[in-house]
C-alpha cells in the first residue's frame, strides 16, 4: 500500500488548519483533517495525479480538497506532502521550501 509521508511543514499546517475550523466546530475539523488525509491516501496511490507545479520547485505537485490547496512531492513509495494551505492566501508570497 503506498505511504503518505508528512513534513513538519505539512503538520504544522494540519494543526493550523484545524484549530482555524475547530474554532467554529471541533467536529468539522476534525472531519476536514480526516477528508484531507483520506485524499493524500488517494494520491498515494497515482502520485502523478495532481497538477504539476514546477513554479514553487521542481517536482511539487498540488491538488485541491475544498478551500484548501495540497501541495506534494511523489517519493518511491507513494507521496510526501510538504504543506496544506487556504487557497485565498497568496501562494507566491508564502511558498518557499528550505
Amino acid at each position: 500500500m503506498p505511504a503518505v509521508k508528512y513534513t513538519r511543514r505539512a503538520i504544522d499546517c494540519l494543526r493550523e488548519v484545524h484549530d482555524y475550523v475547530a474554532q467554529e466546530s471541533a467536529q468539522a475539523a476534525q472531519e476536514l483533517l480526516n477528508d484531507i488525509r483520506m485524499k493524500c491516501r488517494t494520491y498515494a496511490e497515482n502520485p502523478l495525479m495532481g497538477t504539476a507545479s514546477e513554479e514553487y520547485g521542481p517536482g511539487i505537485r498540488r491538488f485541491p480538497h475544498g478551500k484548501y490547496v495540497v501541495f506534494y512531492m511523489a517519493s518511491n513509495s507513494g507521496i510526501i506532502v510538504l504543506s496544506i494551505y487556504h487557497g485565498a492566501r497568496n501562494l507566491p508570497d508564502i511558498f518557499h521550501f528550505d
